[in-house]
């Protein structure tokens, strides 16, 4: 099973938009990361994002590129600050590739509590609009399959 963790692409300031709407610019970082996923074939189940603005048009943009018909979901717990161990629990007990779309700094802890088993310093810092995409394995393991960072420069090993 693969799991892709994408954090949502720039959004405009609270100042100027109140509900943090994606910017030209991260509407364009999120075409350049549907790009990727239609060069790797990527397929998922379903896309289930935070419920902030910038994350759900995020996950809309992505799930129109990966195929009609894939559900894009609101889903508890995707929020900046809260606990990653019922999502962790969550994406374990899926049996079918899936989409996490959220934000910083929830997405670094869930990627490293995954593949670490263990909590504390991130592994990667997500930029806007960043993937990792985790595979895991017969033995219940997750591992970094790949990544990639629109902007060009890739995830960064902290």
């Amino acid at each position: 099973m693969k799991l892709y963790l994408v954090r949502h692409g720039e959004a405009l300031p609270r100042e100027v938009d109140p509900a943090c709407s994606l910017s030209d610019n991260g509407r364009a970082e999120v075409a350049r990361t549907s790009e990727a996923f239609t060069a790797k074939g990527v397929d998922v189940a379903r896309v289930i994002h935070s419920g902030k603005t910038r994350a759900e048009e995020t996950a809309k943009l992505l799930a129109s590129v990966i195929g009609p018909g894939v559900p894009v979901t609101r889903g508890d717990g995707l929020n900046p600050l809260d606990p990653v161990g019922p999502i962790a629990r969550m994406v374990n007990g899926l049996n079918e590739d899936t989409m996490l779309v959220g934000h910083l700094p929830f997405m670094g802890t869930l990627t490293t509590l995954l593949v670490t088993g263990e909590m504390g310093n991130d592994i990667f810092l997500f930029t806007t609009a960043c993937v990792a995409c985790l595979e895991r394995s017969d033995d219940d393991r997750w591992s970094l399959a790949w990544t990639f960072d629109p902007g060009g420069a890739g995830l960064k090993a902290r």
